[in-house]
């Protein structure tokens, strides 16, 4: 039965990753895609977890269990911490190296911290907490991105200091508020990790090509409560016209990148919907914590063991 049981997840979790069913669904809602990303990696892991809390003795719905289920659902479960451990490694050496670059003072360059959005005409849009610094890298490329864990840093170049104008910069500073106030590298660690640990799995890439979309889109509605889009707009369609060169402090678990590289279908969305002032899906509706719930039912199998 433990062996039906994680045979039953790998089958459901294909299924949902089916080409047809997953590229058809994923481009409706931001729910949806969020779903048919989490959901396969979550059943394969609920279920291997089950196994292991069941153990390799005993007996399921009058089936005796054995070694082969148990051993694999261990397997599972090693590799997906060895990739966590790694992924936080990498994380940390990436932070360690960030904290010896210099901060500057954000006021010095911009107006943008002494703003109060609550009083903007434009919106009554809560900015939660601000930061008023950032760690500078002495770099020609056109970079900026929230790089951490739950508390990121900003991290500027140079050469987006010399290029954009205040107002430019004032734009590109507020959507990485948005990030860091969504906690976007906090969530896109974990959802990294899953997206290593099933890379097999189909569609799994196309999945988190759309969540990065999605997450820029999000981010970009954020700053056009606060900035004017079409400067938003300017701002982006001039730091993706320069080469970005993956630099040692970019690491994409930990980091969002204003200039994050878009194929152009992507990065058209993106303008499109920032000109647009189409709002995003920020709550996420009943449905959402059903298809979530699914991906745990696997645990409710452990009571019928003995």
């Amino acid at each position: 039965m433990h062996l039906l049981l994680l045979s039953s997840a790998l089958i459901l979790a294909f299924y949902l990753r089916s080409t047809y069913f997953c590229e058809k669904i994923a481009s409706q809602k931001v729910s949806l895609t969020v779903s048919l990303f989490l959901l396969p990696p979550l059943l394969i892991l609920t279920s291997t977890l089950a196994i292991l809390c069941m153990g390799n003795q005993g007996v399921m719905a009058g089936g005796s269990e054995s070694w082969w289920s148990y051993g694999l659902s261990l397997v599972v479960w090693l590799g997906a911490l060895l990739i966590l451990g790694k992924l936080t490694f990498q994380g940390w050496q990436t932070l360690i190296h960030l904290r010896r670059q210099p901060r500057i003072n954000l006021a010095k360059y911009t107006s943008i911290i002494n703003q109060d959005i609550n009083h903007n005409t434009r919106s009554n849009y809560s900015p939660g907490i601000r930061q008023t610094s950032a760690r500078l890298i002495d770099r020609p490329e056109l970079f900026s991105g929230q790089i951490g864990f739950w508390r990121p840093e900003l991290v500027i170049t140079q050469g987006l200091l010399d290029c954009l104008t205040p107002d430019q910069l004032q734009a590109v500073l507020a959507h990485e508020q948005a990030h860091y106030n969504y906690r976007d590298t906090f969530w896109f660690f974990w959802l990294g990790w899953l997206r290593s640990l099933t890379s097999w799995l189909p569609q799994t890439e196309f999945l988190w090509q759309e969540l990065l979309l999605l997450r820029e889109i999000r981010a970009d509605a954020y700053a056009g409560k606060v900035v004017e889009p079409l400067l938003l707009a300017e701002s982006l369609l001039l730091v993706v016209s320069h080469p970005l060169t993956q630099t040692p402090e970019y690491d994409p678990n930990i980091c969002t990148a204003f200039s994050l590289p878009l194929p152009q279908p992507r990065l058209t969305r993106r303008i499109e919907a920032l000109l647009d002032h189409s709002p995003p899906e920020d709550h996420f509706p009943v449905q959402f914590w059903l298809w979530l719930a699914l991906g745990f039912m696997p645990l409710l199998t452990i009571p019928f063991h003995a």
